[in-house]
């Protein structure tokens, strides 16, 4: 019976203060009762822990919350969760990821025919900014009916899927892992459903400083996952970077591309042809924190972090 089941729902968290209520919220009301809500916080320097173990441990004896000594990344602290789950499924969420009350029951179903991991819908809920407005026609325009995608938020597999691909790789100082994860499962030969028909949603970054902040982080994991995971010498990372960087400025000359972008985007935003100059900036703005961020990573290698290791 999919009932006796049991999931567990793993949460890493780093300076999360704005939004861990609205997904603890979300968790602590699901309508399934056979879980546990387990908290990996790595390191955080806000109140994020404060948080928790004030208004939810105790409260909810399904919560748990288990703090990292030092930060070493959404990577590890997902693989720390990994190891300490009970469930038979995992869902692995975002701090800024909330569930439909119905969501485990729902992606049970796929478990119960056989899937090994579960991709889902994402919707952006804070459509009244342009950065939320762009990033959501972004996935629509992207991902919609694509059969290729191996992440989504929302995300869930088999914990034994997860640990016979070694977990998530623990990149040191960037983002990138979530794909190459998914990417393991599936040539790893797991089973992978893409159910769009289960939506959930997340807030996405409202103000250039957010947005430009997120954007620097992504173009710091390419090169990280180039070197770290792929094999990638310093050498070659720096010639497509160069090569890169010649295309931006052609692009910034000739923004044929970008223009034609901006226009597919705008049939997927609420306000239409109103977001088109928006669209083109903020397309501009991403192109440009996403060099510089992967510019950064590979300095921040190239300058001593090639000496890290991979867990």
């Amino acid at each position: 019976m999919q009932e006796n089941r049991f999931v567990s729902i793993i949460v890493p968290t780093f300076n999360e203060e704005k939004d861990i209520r609205r997904t603890m919220n979300a968790l602590v009301t699901l309508t399934y009762q056979n879980r546990e809500i387990l908290i990996i916080d790595d390191a955080s320097t806000d109140r994020t822990p404060q948080i928790v173990e004030q208004e939810y441990i105790g409260k909810y004896s399904l919560v748990k919350l288990m703090k990292q000594p030092i930060n070493r990344g959404v990577g590890a602290a997902r693989n720390v969760g990994i190891r300490a789950a009970k469930g038979e499924i995992l869902i692995i969420l975002n701090a800024d990821v909330s569930l439909p009350s119905n969501f485990i029951e729902s992606i049970l179903c796929h478990y119960g025919s056989g899937a090994d991991y579960v991709l889902v819908a994402n919707r952006v809920s804070n459509l009244d900014y342009v950065f939320p407005r762009y990033i959501e026609a972004q996935y629509h325009y992207f991902y919609d009916n694509a059969s290729w995608i191996n992440w989504t938020e929302g995300f869930s597999c088999k914990r034994e899927a997860g640990l016979a691909v070694g977990g998530f790789p623990e990149i040191p100082g960037a983002t990138g892992e979530d794909a190459v994860f998914g990417e393991n499962l599936e040539k790893a030969g797991f089973r992978k459903i893409i159910d769009p028909g289960i939506v959930v949603t997340h807030v996405a970054p409202a103000t250039l400083r957010e947005y430009w902040t997120q954007r620097i982080g992504r173009g710091k994991g390419g090169p990280r996952v180039d070197f770290y995971v792929n094999g990638k010498s310093l050498f070659k990372i720096e010639i497509g970077l160069v090569k890169w960087m010649f295309v931006f400025i052609f692009e910034t000359i000739f923004p044929v591309r970008r223009l034609f972008h901006s226009l597919q985007l705008v049939k997927y935003s609420p306000k239409g042809k109103k977001d088109f100059a928006q669209f083109f900036f903020v397309n501009f703005l991403e192109e440009l924190a996403v060099l510089i961020g992967a510019w950064r990573g590979y300095l921040e290698i190239a300058k001593g972090g090639k000496n890290e290791r991979l867990s």
